[in-house]
């Protein structure tokens, strides 16, 4: 049974230990890097839960994304209360702790596009740093790539009468996400969605003035039978979706801002604009 690892012995007969290396033990609290891995992945679980409880609705309608954030607040929720337990156990084998963060890690699978866990690694309790580095390292990337936002609102600034514009944040934005506009105004449903693409020119930001000056169109809209499951539902919106198969849609990335420019009147109008994560990503 290994107690320690000899990395380096000096002629002076002075060795060097490897300060990675966990001996086999039958109980946590005989390891410090054991412990620091369980009171760091319960913190990345709690810093988690309190993002996640942000962005998810108390009251009111929810949306299909809504429900999933739900369920994945439910899980993190679940693992704080038994990482509190875990964490105050006077004993406690390491073979208990990586069959719960294995179950953790095969459940996190179910939010990954895959759907399914990838090979896990296997317990061995005579290299216990090894797997725990690997279990450790798939749980705090699933933890990551769960919280990412599915969908993002960027405001609109108003730039002048009828014109606003939109930042991306990040130009990969253009390439990785759907763009939809939410709209709700008095005018009728059917009549909205009619006139209201025609009307309304989306464009970068650096080409907007030519094409509303020439009279070009800009980056077509088109009407969309409901919300996005993504963003939050309101009553009495219409959404319509860009569509990216055009050559100002190269343009965008480089301009790094839309600009909407809106020709008609449309009484009490109020506009959102989502960035909404393709499904591929």
């Amino acid at each position: 049974m290994g107690v320690a690892h000899v990395i380096e012995k000096r002629s002076d007969n002075h060795v060097r230990l490897d300060t990675d290396y966990i001996p086999p033990m039958l109980t946590l609290n005989a390891s410090r890097p054991l412990q620091s891995m369980l009171n760091d992945l319960h913190g990345l679980i709690q810093q988690r839960g309190q993002q996640l409880s942000q962005r998810t609705p108390g009251t009111g309608r929810f949306n299909s994304a809504d429900v999933v954030d739900f369920m994945l607040l439910t899980l993190l929720n679940r693992q704080l209360g038994l990482h509190a337990h875990l964490q105050h156990l006077p004993l406690l084998h390491p073979e208990t702790l990586y069959s719960h963060w294995l179950q953790l890690a095969a459940e996190l699978s179910s939010w990954m596009p895959a759907r399914t866990p990838d090979t896990l690694p296997l317990y061995d309790h005579d290299d216990l740093y090894s797997c725990f580095a690997r279990l450790t390292l798939l749980l705090r990337q699933g933890l990551l790539q769960v919280m990412e936002e599915s969908a993002i609102q960027l405001p609109l600034t108003q730039r002048s009468h009828g014109l606003n514009v939109a930042t991306v944040p990040e130009s990969s934005m253009v390439r990785e996400f759907g763009f939809v506009l939410a709209v709700k105004t008095s005018v009728p449903t059917e009549a909205l969605k009619t006139h209201f693409p025609a009307q309304m020119k989306v464009a970068p930001v650096t080409k907007i003035r030519d094409l509303v000056q020439l009279q070009l169109p800009g980056l077509a809209l088109k009407a969309m039978p409901g919300a996005p499951p993504q963003i939050p539902w309101h009553a009495g919106y219409s959404y319509f979706e860009l569509d990216k198969n055009s050559e100002l849609w190269q343009e965008m990335e480089r301009s790094g801002a839309f600009a909407l420019n809106l020709a008609g009147e449309f009484p009490g109008l109020n506009m959102e604009f989502w960035a909404i994560r393709s499904q591929s990503e």
